[in-house]
């Protein structure tokens, strides 16, 4: 018998502004992914998004997961911030394999040639890129807080410029 392998590689844990989350804690969300026959869950701090300081939103999660190895920590890279080749190099010598950047939320271009550079360094270090098409469906979002989706059309140009990249598109 052949057994599969099932990652959930779009999960959060956290606080967001606009909605309640229904499983808010790490034990919550590994008995939800055990009843589901979800081997492995890609975790992102939802906190992250629209904390200036992402590195502290996934330092508390990384420690709130630790318990749960099925529950795997995704960093929020925050290519705006002139620490994100610091916070990087940091997550990939803890063996952290996986960064997830929000285009959309962060305000940046994936087609400026920083975040080229950032889709380079993540391929140097082996690591995979998530990008984030939208976090929420537009039509249910906060009024106030209307944020448009990233162009899945910009994603696959960021992938044709860094064919060395490991590209997933989330949202």
């Amino acid at each position: 018998r052949e057994c599969a392998m099932i990652i959930d590689v779009n999960a959060y844990l956290g606080l967001w502004p606009f909605q309640r989350f229904q499983l808010r804690t790490a034990a919550q969300l590994d008995r939800h992914f055990t009843g589901l026959g979800i081997s492995q869950a890609w975790v992102c701090a939802a906190e992250a998004i629209l904390c200036p300081d992402v590195d502290a939103c996934d330092e508390e999660l990384l420690r709130r997961l630790r318990p749960y190895p099925r529950l795997r920590m995704v960093p929020t890279l925050n290519p705006v911030l002139t620490s994100w080749p610091e916070s990087l190099d940091k997550w990939a010598r803890r063996g952290i394999h996986v960064v997830k950047v929000y285009p959309s939320y962060h305000q940046h271009s994936l087609a400026a040639p920083a975040m080229c550079e950032v889709a380079r360094q993540v391929a140097s270090r082996h690591m995979m890129l998530l990008v984030q098409v939208r976090v929420e469906d537009e039509r249910g979002m906060y009024p106030p807080m209307h944020v448009k989706g990233t162009p899945v059309a910009d994603i696959a140009a960021l992938a044709l410029a860094v064919p060395e990249a490991s590209i997933i598109a989330l949202g």
